[in-house]
C-alpha cells in the first residue's frame, strides 16, 4: 500500500485529535504481552492505556477485543498503519480490524472502566494495563491521579448511550460492556434539597453497592 493511501485511510479511521483505538477480531491467542510485543520498542513510552477484556462466561477467554491509548496522536496513526499491515500480512489476523474508540483519552477510558465495572474490577484478572513513561504503573494510582469531572462526564454520556437502544453512528464502536454480567443500567440519584448529611451519605452508599459508583450533579 503506498504512502497517501495509507495515510488516506488513517485519517478515514481517525477524527481530528484521536488517541485511542479498537481492535476487533483478534487471535483468540491474543495476549497484552503479544499485543505489546507487537507494537515494539518504537512505542515504548507512547501509550499509556491497554485493555484487553476477557469473556466473563468463559474465564481465560478474551472477548477478542483490545483498546489502546496512546499520548499523540500521530502514533495512534502510526499503530493504525502497523495494524492494518499486520491483517494483511499475518493469517491469524486476516479477520482483524482498527477502529476508532468512543471514549478517547487516558481519563475517560479509566472513568469508564470504573464506572461500567466498579472499583473491585482495577483487582480482577482482565483490568486495563496503565503506563507512566513506558512504565508500568498502578491502577488505582492512576485512577485516583487522572479521573476528572470531565472525564467521569465524558464515560457517563457513553454509558447512557450504550444503555439505551438506537441508531449509532457507524463510526463510533462499542466498548467492553458487551461482557455479560456488567452492572444494572446508572440512574441518577434526585436529592432533596433539605436531605441530611448522614442520610445524603447513606444514599450514595447504597448507589455505590448497586452500580460501583456514585455520581452527584450539583
Amino acid at each position: 500500500m503506498q504512502e497517501n493511501t495509507r495515510q488516506a485511510v488513517v485519517e478515514q479511521i481517525l477524527e481530528e485529535g484521536a488517541t485511542t483505538i479498537m481492535l476487533r477480531s483478534l487471535p483468540a491467542s491474543t495476549t497484552t504481552s503479544s499485543l505489546m510485543t507487537m507494537l515494539g520498542l518504537p512505542f515504548v513510552g507512547f501509550y499509556d492505556f491497554l485493555y484487553l477484556p476477557q469473556c466473563s462466561r468463559q474465564p481465560n477467554r478474551i472477548v477478542e477485543m483490545a483498546f489502546i491509548n496512546f499520548v499523540d496522536q500521530s502514533f495512534a496513526r502510526l499503530a493504525v498503519q502497523l495494524f492494518q499491515e499486520a491483517s494483511t500480512m499475518i493469517q491469524s489476523w486476516s479477520r482483524t480490524r482498527v477502529s476508532q474508540a468512543r471514549v478517547q483519552g487516558l481519563a475517560p477510558n479509566l472513568a469508564y472502566f470504573l464506572l461500567r465495572f466498579g472499583e473491585g474490577a482495577m483487582l480482577g484478572p482482565d483490568a486495563p494495563l496503565v503506563f507512566v513513561n513506558g512504565v508500568p504503573a498502578s491502577l488505582q494510582d492512576q485512577c485516583a491521579a487522572q479521573i476528572n469531572e470531565y472525564a467521569i462526564r465524558s464515560a457517563w454520556l457513553v454509558i447512557q448511550e450504550e444503555t439505551q437502544p438506537r441508531q449509532r453512528d457507524m463510526r463510533s464502536q462499542r466498548l467492553p460492556g458487551d461482557r455479560a454480567g456488567v452492572r444494572d443500567k446508572v440512574e441518577p440519584i434526585l436529592v432533596a434539597p433539605n436531605l441530611r448529611e448522614d442520610e445524603l451519605l447513606d444514599l450514595a452508599r447504597r448507589h455505590e453497592e448497586r452500580f460501583g459508583f456514585a455520581i452527584f450533579r450539583l
